[in-house]
């Protein structure tokens, strides 16, 4: 596969990902008010959606359509821990290591990225 369709497909699952956060944003204005609690609510909604995805197994095979496409946005992260937990708790571990096992893959994941927006953003003003 060439490197452009990657491009594409990653391109595409992103987008569309981006496209059902902005539609749910849409959706949450209409009956809430405070601009605030709408994005709140709109993540969190977007995150329990990603967990049912991810439960029925339909996130697999978007994640091997998109590839990178599918890891950025907050069902890749949910997507993260989950499979992180997983595979902790089958090698033997009890929920509660395997959750923060999951937990601190998500932080290395966001924590990674602020260093480097953070850097950036010194370098680039």
């Amino acid at each position: 596969m060439t490197a452009i369709r990657k491009i594409l497909k990653a391109f595409l699952v992103g987008g569309c990902f981006g496209l059902i956060g902005q539609l749910l944003i849409a959706l949450f204005a209409i009956f809430i008010s405070d601009a605030t609690m709408v994005i709140m609510v709109s993540i969190l909604a977007f995150g329990i959606i990603a967990v049912v995805i991810i439960a029925n197994g339909f996130y697999f095979k978007v994640a091997e359509f998109g590839d990178s496409g599918a890891a950025i946005p907050v069902c890749g992260l949910m997507f993260g821990a989950a499979t992180s937990a997983a595979a902790a708790q089958k090698a033997g571990a009890k929920l509660e290591k395997a959750f923060i096992v999951g937990f601190w893959n998500v932080l290395k994941i966001l924590g990674t990225g602020f260093v480097i927006a953070f850097i950036l953003g010194l370098l680039l003003c």
